[in-house]
């Protein structure tokens, strides 16, 4: 189970706030452009000696020709170029793509200008437009840089995550595994116990009467019977441990054979189908071709047990790059929505597949009967 010392472990990013991201990136960039600004002086220059004939000609009254210069002057720069940084780096942070970008970008650079030009006009001071730009620029783009490193790093910790999770049901299901096996060793001692041992004791209470009396046929026809009994108990709880058919004559018939035997214990008709070359499943390892064969054991034991089924059919198919398993019954169905809660058996089927990255699906059957089993398992490449 997951648990929080486990869970502290973790690679986790510092989880900043929006706004302070936003603050951050626009104190590096301003400061950085008031560095830059030194450079662009002289491009400020030309471009405020451009404008200021055109806000003339607008019949703006210019306090001056030269604008001010100063520590106000200065601070009120700084404050223009910060607060535009803010705006680019919130902007750049919600937006996240470039294409959508653009157009915030102009409209808060031309605002920027436009109040640029009116401290200008009303109080001299330099207005810094090429500055400005490189401040849009660059706030927009550190936060939108900043935006997708953050994405990054959220996939890489849910992915991360994930691993962690799905690792501990893994550990989970091998230990669930393992408890089934315990119980598997204990059923088949209680069947030795009860079936074997008990026919084993009627034998030999009938053997001690046939050896007082050799000529009793029935004690002689008890005895034999007896062992024939015990004969076939002994063989099918071999073929449980290991299944014959599948060490010797390969996944198709062994799961052939499973059937027909589902048949003679219930009664139901059969139909069996395999469109697979041998070749493509003879490529399957042992552990997968023992868990595929013991999930369809598993399914023809619930519809023998469970289902009331008159018909059942297995198809074993390729569907592109999986091996599909399909056991379908016309029985009374189970519910698809609680199918992974119903029963422990169930829930084993899940476990052993994902042992080998198999799926487990429970579906209706045609027109709504029974139910369909179907095992996807990928094949490799």
């Amino acid at each position: 189970m997951t648990t929080a010392r486990n869970l502290k472990d973790l690679p986790v990013s510092p989880n900043v706030p929006a706004n302070a991201r936003s603050l951050c990136i626009a104190v590096i960039v301003s400061l950085f452009s008031l560095a830059l600004a030194h450079w662009l002086a002289p491009l400020e220059d030309v471009v405020l000696q451009q404008i200021t004939p055109a806000l003339a000609d607008l019949g703006l009254k210019l306090p001056g020709t030269e604008a001010k210069s100063g520590q106000f002057s200065s601070f009120v720069q700084f404050l223009i170029l910060f607060g535009t940084a803010v705006a680019a780096a919130e902007s750049g942070l919600r937006l996240k793509s470039l294409a959508k970008l653009i157009a915030p970008a102009l409209i808060l650079f031309l605002g920027s200008c436009f109040v640029q030009t009116a401290l200008f006009v009303a109080f001299s001071i330099t207005p810094l437009f090429a500055t400005t730009i490189v401040v849009t620029i660059l706030g927009a783009a550190g936060g939108l840089l900043v935006e997708q490193y953050l994405q990054k790093q959220k996939l890489m910790e849910s992915k991360t995550y994930e691993l962690f999770l799905r690792n501990e049901e893994l550990g989970k299901a091998r230990l669930d595994l393992v408890r089934q096996d315990e119980t598997a060793r204990r059923v088949l001692a209680a069947d030795l116990h009860d079936q074997v041992l008990n026919d084993l004791k009627k034998i030999m209470e009938t053997f001690n009467k046939f050896e007082k009396d050799p000529n009793d046929r029935e004690a002689s026809g008890a005895i034999r019977a007896g062992f024939n009994k015990t004969l076939t108990d002994i063989r099918e709880i071999m073929d449980d441990l290991c299944p014959i058919m599948l060490q010797n004559f390969g996944m198709r018939a062994a799961v052939e054979d499973c059937l027909e035997k589902g048949k003679e214990r219930s009664g139901f008709d059969i139909k069996f189908d395999c469109t697979v070359d041998d070749e493509v499943l003879e490529k399957l390892t042992e552990v997968e071709q023992a868990l595929l064969f013991r999930l369809a054991q598993e399914s023809i034991t619930n519809i023998s047990k469970h289902a009331k089924a008159r018909n059942v059919a297995i198809l074993i198919e390729r569907n592109k790059d999986n091996l599909n398993i399909s056991i379908e019954d016309d029985g009374v169905g189970i519910d698809y929505k609680t199918v992974s809660h119903q029963s422990r058996g169930l829930s084993y089927m899940k476990l052993r597949a994902d042992l080998i990255d198999a799926a487990v699906e429970w579906k209706p059957g045609r027109e709504g009967k029974g139910t369909k089993v179907v095992i996807i398992f990928p094949l490799p490449v």
